[in-house]
């Protein structure tokens, strides 16, 4: 029975080093992107915002897909966003947050295409 409540006060423990990011991460999305007749990948670029609103100051860089991204929060049509663990390429530190894009930019991806 002490070995049961150890093991059990172990997992109550270990549960609780979850880190808040791996806690609040909402949905993975990415940049919407559309394929051309040929199957190549057309980007479409887009504005990263220091605040949930249009008028708010615009990022000095701007993302496009192919780049999974965690929604941490959510208010009005925008959504905030985080990198994962892996950046694939791009100039982002991993679990960095980048900032507001707005939801009609972005489109759901399957949580396990986010790393």
């Amino acid at each position: 029975m002490r070995t049961v409540c150890v093991l059990l006060v172990w997992l109550m423990i270990a549960g609780a080093a979850v880190p808040a990011s791996a806690e609040n991460r909402l949905r993975c999305v990415t940049p919407v992107a559309t394929t051309t007749g040929k199957g190549a990948l057309h980007r479409t670029w887009i504005n990263v915002y220091t605040k949930p609103s249009r008028s708010s100051t615009i990022m000095s860089y701007t993302i496009a897909a192919p780049l999974s991204l965690w929604v941490v929060a959510e208010s009005g049509g925008f959504s905030r966003v985080t990198t994962g663990d892996s950046t694939a390429g791009w100039p982002f530190k991993a679990r960095t947050t980048l900032g507001w894009v707005r939801n009609s930019d972005v489109e759901d991806e399957p949580f396990r295409n986010c790393t």
